[in-house]
């Protein structure tokens, strides 16, 4: 799918490596971005103006002074005020580079949380490094947007507790994927396991966590198979066996399609070979 940009008037400034950009934005009146597939982890912080989120079936606001938390996989469009600029400053990093516990968690955030002075130094020390692209500074980076997701993490865990905590047939479909996913499951065979009806499930699954028990289900098997990927010698082949995948092709594919590298490149990325 082809993003559609409209009505940018100031970039002020980015900064990237192969898994992390940091970028500073303004749109004009009217401005949009999309429809678009995302890619990344992506935080957005409105500093001015608002945002219109459309993802999947969801619809929400950002206003100026808050954040969201975008995840991979999901169609995305984005509507900026008509009556004034949006200025907006993001960091996106590839899934690669996020453990699936830190993920697993980011799936729990809410959608729109006040942002904080230190939330916004982190990310503008990001876009300030002006050190020359490099393996270090681009470990470096890495090592900052991670700082900046466990930042998230750890503010919204000091939060009081939710008056409506995950109902326990989200929270029972969650482990059985996360422990069972190398297993030829099915939307019918988790809901009968977890004692609910396939549409009530799926209906709940994307009120509660903005995706669908199916789309989670891929995302969890693709982070593990990148995991062993870029972390152990295996085969292609086998990683796709372990990871839930039908075949090597089927892994392979899907590598590409979250990364934008093939499993052989993405190892030799990581690895630092040739």
């Amino acid at each position: 799918m082809v993003s559609i940009i409209k009505n940018i008037s100031i970039i002020d400034k980015t900064q990237n490596s192969p898994f992390i950009c940091f970028g500073d934005v303004t749109y004009k009146p009217g401005g949009s971005c999309g429809p678009r597939i995302q890619k990344d982890y992506q935080l957005v912080i409105i500093h001015k103006g608002s945002a219109f989120f459309r993802i999947e079936d969801f619809e929400y606001t950002v206003s100026e002074g808050h954040y969201t938390l975008l995840i991979p996989g999901h169609n995305e469009m984005i509507q900026f005020s008509a009556v004034e600029p949006t200025h907006h400053t993001w960091c996106a990093l590839n899934s690669n580079l996020v453990s699936d516990e830190i993920a697993t968690q980011i799936t729990a955030l809410p959608r729109v949380i006040p942002v904080t002075d230190e939330l916004k130094t982190l990310v503008d020390f990001g876009l300030r490094n002006n050190s020359p692209q490099s393996p270090r500074s681009d470990a470096f980076l890495e090592q900052l947007g991670l700082s900046i997701l466990n930042y998230c993490l750890i503010v919204e865990s000091l939060t009081p507790i939710p008056q409506n905590p995950l109902p326990s047939d989200i929270l029972k479909t969650k482990h059985l994927i996360e422990t069972q996913f190398h297993e030829p499951l099915s939307i019918e065979s988790i809901a009968h396991e977890v004692g609910v009806s396939p549409n009530h499930l799926i209906r709940n699954f994307k009120k509660h966590l903005r995706i669908t028990p199916f789309r989670y289900l891929w995302d969890v098997r693709i982070r593990h198979g990148i995991k062993l990927l870029t972390r152990t010698g295996l085969r292609i082949n086998e990683i796709a066996e372990r990871s839930g995948f039908q075949n090597a092709f089927h892994f392979s594919r899907m590598v590409k399609k979250n990364t934008g590298y093939s499993p052989r490149q993405l190892r030799q990325l990581r690895w630092g070979s040739s």
